[in-house]
């Protein structure tokens, strides 16, 4: 039954005052000695765990009566609608300022219309005022615009030409700021949408510098804080594409000191603002500040795992590159631990190639291996986590003498590079990394030999060229040049990462 099962789950979301309020509201009526189907079923609802409506008939009427059943779910239904948006029940902290904003000015819309329904005009136009003073400072302008409909009404009546005029040109302004948002919100979702679709950044950095000049057009029209936001939200992702990082903290600052002012505050925003200066502090060197801002990011999402999860990566990045390996390993620990709830298969194969990562570090480099064995190939791999999973199982078979294994791996894994070049572009610095090693294992895993014949490729992996540096964030987080280069020079204890 599909209107049972709605208001099951809608009982199911209600908080404890919530569901308080709604047994006060449903009992209001009743007789001392008297509870009414409504409150039965409520109780019914909120306290049995399977839900079969032959039962509950049965307990509400001895017998069965759809009619009348389906008639109290409605019912029941409706008073939980009423009850939820309730003044005392909106005020609550369990919804954003912004939101509460909204939900207060749209009962007070519907308010302001009954009351010029009633004859109450003039307290209608007056509350209508408030209502447009409110909703034009955190722009809400489908609201400014119903509000000056309602309070155009009222001034036809009274045949005041003059501000009727000013009316009419307050819903136009209005509107075209509406429009102005809504296409800006397009633009940003379209390009938003893409970005994280994206294998590479180069399929859609034309579109990103097209983005920002629409929205650079769109704010200069009314300088509106929502669609500033959507432009520096661009011009961050786009300087750190060049990398550009240092100019992309300076827009991460403004973004952030926007985000404060009421029009377009949220607590998502804030914490993915946090985040995102977070991650570019990571690719700035600067870990401690990276902490500092995942931290604080973390009370922003107490519902949202995703974001969480996010927050655990980017302190495991941070203590990881500082070589802070018993607190990145405790980042580890926490992801593990986190719900499966909406976690991507994609993303606990990552957190594993991370647990991988810390084993090699550690020399356990069995251990390594048993974990990287139970990671399967990853699907729709956009950064290379499948190449990086290999080329830290040949390193940790070398690292264990088993050569014979590492070599058959290597010509494994050259195969594989062979296949995915064919339907994407190939990373140059992997193309390189296989030459050497098909070198190494040809000339009996003698590095130093290697090394000599092999210069130039190890230059080449040595040049600031982005994309054969190594990369921080990257999946190759035991970095093969300073692996190789410590089988040259074990005793100088050189770092991996």
């Amino acid at each position: 039954m599909k209107s049972l099962n709605s208001l099951v789950n809608l009982i199911n979301k209600l908080s404890g005052e919530e569901l308080k309020t709604l047994l006060k509201f449903i009992t209001y009526y009743n007789s001392k000695n008297n509870i009414s189907k409504s409150e039965e079923l409520l109780k019914i609802l909120a306290t049995e765990n399977s839900i079969n409506p032959i039962n509950i008939q049965k307990q509400l009427y001895n017998k069965i009566n759809n009619y009348a059943f389906n008639k109290l779910v409605e019912r029941l239904n409706n008073k939980v609608l009423e009850v939820i948006i309730f003044d005392s029940n909106i005020s609550k902290n369990y919804y954003p300022e912004r939101v509460k904003v909204i939900f207060d000015l749209k009962k007070k819309l519907i308010q302001s219309d009954v009351l010029s329904l009633k004859g109450l005009r003039e307290d209608a136009d007056d509350l209508c005022k408030k209502i447009i003073s409110k909703a034009e400072k955190y722009e809400l302008f489908d609201i400014v615009m119903s509000s000056l409909i309602i309070r155009q009404r009222f001034i036809n009546i009274r045949k005041n030409k003059n501000e009727l005029m000013k009316i009419q040109i307050g819903i136009e302004t209005a509107e075209s700021k509406y429009k102005n948002i809504i296409k800006s919100q397009i633009v940003f979702n379209n390009i938003t949408n893409k970005i994280n679709v994206a294998s590479e950044n180069k399929s859609y950095f034309k579109e990103l510098v097209n983005s920002i000049s629409e929205l650079e057009k769109y704010y200069g029209e009314f300088k509106l804080d929502i669609v500033r936001y959507y432009f520096l939200f661009l011009k961050i992702e786009y300087y750190q594409i060049k990398g550009e990082f240092n100019v992309a903290n300076e827009f991460l600052t403004e973004i952030l000191n926007l985000i404060l002012n009421k029009s377009i505050y949220s607590e998502n925003r804030m914490g993915t603002a946090l985040l995102n200066i977070s991650n570019n502090n990571i690719n700035l060197y600067n870990f401690n500040e990276a902490i500092e801002a995942a931290e604080k990011a973390k009370k922003y999402f107490p519902n949202n795992i995703y974001n969480q999860a996010l927050v655990n990566e980017y302190l495991f990045y941070s203590y990881f590159y500082q070589e802070k390996f018993k607190e990145a390993e405790l980042e580890i620990n926490k992801l593990i631990q986190l719900p499966k709830v909406n976690i991507t298969i994609f993303s606990i194969n990552k957190w594993k190639l991370f647990w991988a990562a810390i084993l090699f570090i550690k020399q356990d480099f069995l251990g390594c291996i048993n974990v990287l064995n139970d990671i399967p190939e990853i699907d729709k791999d956009k950064e290379g986590w499948n190449i990086n999973k290999r080329l830290l199982l040949i390193i940790s078979r070398i690292e264990l003498g088993q050569f014979e294994s590492a070599d058959l791996q290597v010509v494994n894994l050259e195969k594989f590079l062979k296949r995915r070049s064919k339907n994407t572009e190939l990373n140059l610095r992997y193309s390189i990394i296989i030459k050497i090693l098909i070198k190494l294992i040809n000339c009996n895993i003698d590095f130093n030999f290697t090394y000599k014949s092999r210069a130039k490729y190890f230059a080449l992996l040595n040049t600031e060229n982005s994309d054969l540096k190594w990369k921080l964030k990257s999946p190759e987080l035991i970095n093969f040049t300073q692996w190789f280069n410590s089988k040259i020079e074990p005793s100088s204890a050189r770092s991996l990462i």
